[in-house]
């Protein structure tokens, strides 16, 4: 099959994906940039915040991210003081945690991600994003089954 890399582009999943989650992501972080906040370090402390206590490994394999791009990623979360790590019975697997100052900017951060959410939801309907968003979570979970 002769296929040009700009026809590649344009039938490419993992192209479109990335995309429009940059596209997306761009709405999220003008709103949260009010706050010194960005999308990607939203959803790390939401995650933090929902599941109390997360090893590097397990937030990585619920993120979907290896361990070393999250790593970075946590690093300015712990300078700000949002998150530490506290010491477990594993020197090799230490949970991560919210801190009091997690928390409040987490606070802050949830009427602004209501916002764009709702902004989101009129723009494309609520039946729309719930199905998007069943579908993306499917192609998580099939795309485990490749590697």
């Amino acid at each position: 099959m002769d296929i040009s890399v700009f026809d590649a582009n344009k039938s490419c999943l993992c192209f479109a994906l990335r995309r429009a989650s940059r596209a997306l992501s761009q709405r999220y972080d003008h709103v949260f940039s009010s706050i010194g906040l960005r999308s990607t370090q939203f959803n790390l402390l939401a995650g933090l915040a929902h599941y109390k206590a997360k090893t590097l490994t397990e937030l990585a394999v619920w993120l979907v991210m290896d361990r070393t791009t999250l790593t970075r990623n946590l690093k300015p979360l712990e300078r700000a003081g949002w998150i530490t790590s506290i010491s477990g019975s594993d020197k090799r697997s230490r949970p991560y945690m919210l801190t009091p100052a997690g928390q409040e900017i987490l606070a802050k951060a949830m009427p602004l991600w209501q916002q764009v959410q709702d902004n989101v939801h009129r723009l494309f309907g609520h039946d729309y994003c719930d199905r998007q968003i069943n579908e993306l979570n499917q192609i998580v979970e099939k795309s485990r089954a490749l590697i």
